[in-house]
């Protein structure tokens, strides 16, 4: 089995997202009641995050057909942590709606890592490794999260997303040392490649 250190970072960073994100999700509603919310304007929250991600996902997909997978995978971290950055500060309904379509947005680039995945994979038995292994790790962070926030229940909301914040960093530094870039033409040259969108 050949699955290089870069595939590895990617799995790393993809679970750390998902135990952080699934730390604050949580604490959103709560937060939001606060500040005035009410059910319909809650549930907006959540639909908002999700429709920004299903507009810009293919978005995103098809710019890194074009650009390199790395660029656009950084440059979402650094969205993502400017984003969540915002989020601590948010202190109105109208804020705290607008901050998490920005980070839907930003958390747009899951079409981009799995297709990072798939260009640098090239053995099929190493693929349903590496997705197998994909599944757990980010399914582990997901079921984590929500028991760390109870235990975490007595921090504020703000320091919370600070928290999130200095995880993105975390995952920046790590993305920016480990993962490759590939140019766009040896994307295009490599019959391996997998589009990171259906129209590309």
């Amino acid at each position: 089995m050949k699955v290089t250190a870069d595939i590895y970072a990617v799995l790393i960073t993809q679970t750390l997202d998902a135990l952080a994100t699934m730390i604050v999700l949580p604490t959103i509603p709560f937060y939001a009641l606060s500040l005035g919310a009410n059910a319909f304007t809650i549930s907006l929250l959540g639909s908002a995050y999700n429709l920004s991600q299903m507009v810009c996902s293919p978005a995103l997909g098809a710019l890194s057909d074009r650009v390199g997978r790395k660029t656009v995978m950084v440059v979402g971290l650094m969205g993502q942590a400017l984003c969540n950055g915002a989020m601590s500060y948010s202190e109105s309904v109208a804020a705290l709606l607008a901050v998490r379509v920005a980070v839907g947005m930003a958390l747009s680039t899951g079409p981009v890592e799995m297709a990072y995945i798939m260009d640098s994979v090239h053995s099929e038995s190493d693929l349903s490794h590496v997705l197998a292994l994909q599944r757990f790790m980010t399914s582990a962070g997901a079921l984590l999260g929500p028991l760390v926030a109870r235990a975490l229940d007595e921090v504020p909301f703000g320091l919370l997303c600070r928290g999130l914040v200095c995880v993105n960093i975390l995952n920046l530094v790590i993305g920016i040392s480990c993962w490759k870039d590939v140019a766009p033409k040896d994307l295009a040259q490599s019959g391996s490649s997998a589009p990171a969108s259906p129209s590309s």
